[in-house]
């Protein structure tokens, strides 16, 4: 909520929109876990996080905004296994819903980290690449 004096968001949304980004990859599949999911391949993955940013991209088009028009406060990496992602690919796809979207400048930006997996995504790791949570 905003506080005193603070600017007001102009969106054709209220309230500002929750992107979620799903990230199918895995190291190992979990028995107990239905949701869409792979095994980690590394070009595959590449390949993803370039057609998500696009997808990304291309929404305000597809919806009929003009980049910037419709307001996020919070960008979520769930999955999957969100912390198989390297920084830079993090990066990559934060930019591309700051180019699409008008995301707060104090958004909340979490990625969904898994005990024990490596290239954790965590606040220490991945602050460059825009994750605050």
């Amino acid at each position: 909520m905003a506080g005193a004096g603070a600017p007001v968001r102009k969106s054709r949304f209220v309230p500002p929109l929750g992107l979620y980004i799903h990230v199918p990859f895995c190291s190992a599949i979990c028995h107990y876990c239905n949701f869409n999911r792979g095994l980690l391949d590394g070009p595959l993955k590449r390949r993803y996080v370039e057609a998500v940013t696009a997808e990304i991209r291309g929404a305000p088009g597809r919806f009929g905004w003009r980049p910037g028009e419709a307001a996020a406060d919070t960008i979520f990496f769930g999955g999957g296994t969100p912390s198989l992602l390297e920084a830079d690919e993090v990066a990559a796809v934060v930019a591309a819903c700051r180019a699409a979207f008008d995301v707060a400048p104090d958004a909340e930006i979490h990625a969904r980290g898994q005990p024990g997996v490596r290239g954790q995504a965590l606040p220490g790791r991945d602050t460059r690449a825009g994750v605050n949570r």
